[in-house]
């Protein structure tokens, strides 16, 4: 499919429920046995040879070689199930590592807010497999959402959901796990900052109200693209022109009979009552300026998706001034028959064209 008609919303979270909560985090270290002078690598998934379960060990191992000093207080905790977990278990007793992992299998929904707030640190090495790369890695969001700094790879999709509120490194990379674990050890301004930034990315792209607006939006041109009629019902603290059901087929006509009126040479068009931009969008494609004024403001909203610029109005209150610009072309469709001094109107806007307009 063209480029213009594909659309991506990602997966939504609770992001008032996953948030940061300093009591939480107390409670939930003093269970774990866990200090507030150690530093907790939290990894959360399913235990399988992709999620580069076997990278963490091996990085703790090098860490503490090159830090002995930091074994007692480096802490890593694993919470899922899956068939590499006696595996996983065995490499930690191999690496001499067993009193710094914690393993907890898969934790209710409510219960994982806390293991979030809990670590300092959270940690997904995915490595992509010939048939399989990290789809969204919903773990990673929720724990930016908890302010918890992330370390992730370049894999599958995690890129998009990490941006810049995160640390990415190249997958099967125990080195490059390592060192960024090392990092974030002894940066405590930069855990800092990514916890911002994770928190901030999270409730501003991946919070589940958010998500369903971007549905709602998406359906609602849908509908509209399609001719078909679309009726909102606002809230009842709307006013009571808004609560009535509006008819979305009305504000979408495409007229051809009047694009066809429209002057090959006219670069810039003014659209009275452009709707929802049906029209007019047809003449931005042909590389127009199109400026557009509808007084709806749930319609108007959707023409501003489509025209150059749209000001949300009645154009019996417009004034010359107001539209700050001159034009080639004035389209007024529907309109005229609809003022109570149509003449006003043309003689008020026929001041905005240009001379040769």
């Amino acid at each position: 499919a063209e480029e213009d008609r594909i659309t991506t919303i990602p997966m939504g979270i609770d992001t008032d429920f996953f948030s940061p909560d300093i009591q939480i985090r107390k409670k939930k270290r003093e269970e774990l046995s866990v200090s507030e002078k150690d530093i907790l690598v939290l990894f959360v998934g399913r235990f399988v040879y992709e999620k580069g379960i076997f990278d963490i060990p091996h990085a703790a191992k090098l860490l503490i070689k090159e830090f002995p000093e930091i074994k007692e207080k480096l802490k890593f905790l694993m919470i899922g199930r899956g068939p590499e977990k006696e595996k996983l278990s065995q490499i930690i007793k191999k690496l001499s590592l067993e009193d710094n992992f914690i393993i907890k299998p898969h934790s209710s929904y409510e219960s994982m807010k806390e293991y979030y707030n809990s670590a300092d640190i959270f940690v997904l090495p995915s490595i992509p497999k010939e048939n399989w790369k990290e789809q969204f890695g919903m773990a990673i969001v929720e724990a930016m959402s908890c302010g918890v700094p992330v370390i992730s790879t370049l894999s599958g999709s995690i890129p998009e959901a990490v941006g810049d509120a995160g640390i990415l490194i190249q997958p099967n990379n125990t080195q490059m796990l390592s060192a960024n674990i090392k990092k974030l050890i002894f940066g405590k301004e930069l855990r800092r900052q990514f916890s911002t930034l994770g928190r901030k990315r999270a409730t501003e792209k991946f919070d589940c109200k958010i998500v369903s607006n971007q549905f709602d939006r998406l359906f609602e041109n849908l509908l509209i693209s399609s001719g078909k009629k679309y009726k909102r019902t606002e809230t009842e603290s709307a006013p009571q022109h808004q609560k009535d059901a509006i008819d979305m087929g009305y504000y979408s006509q495409k007229r051809n009979d009047i694009l066809n009126l429209v002057p090959a040479s006219a670069n810039t068009i003014l659209d009275v009552g452009c709707g929802a931009g049906e029209m007019g969008s047809e003449l931005v494609k042909c590389g127009k300026h199109v400026t557009g004024i509808e007084k709806e403001p749930s319609v108007a909203g959707i023409a501003k998706k489509r025209l150059s610029k749209v000001l949300e109005a009645d154009i019996s209150t417009v004034t010359p001034e107001k539209l700050k610009d001159t034009f080639d072309c004035i389209i007024f469709g529907d309109v005229l028959e609809h003022l109570i001094y149509p003449e006003e109107t043309i003689a008020k806007l026929t001041s905005c064209l240009n001379p040769d307009g």
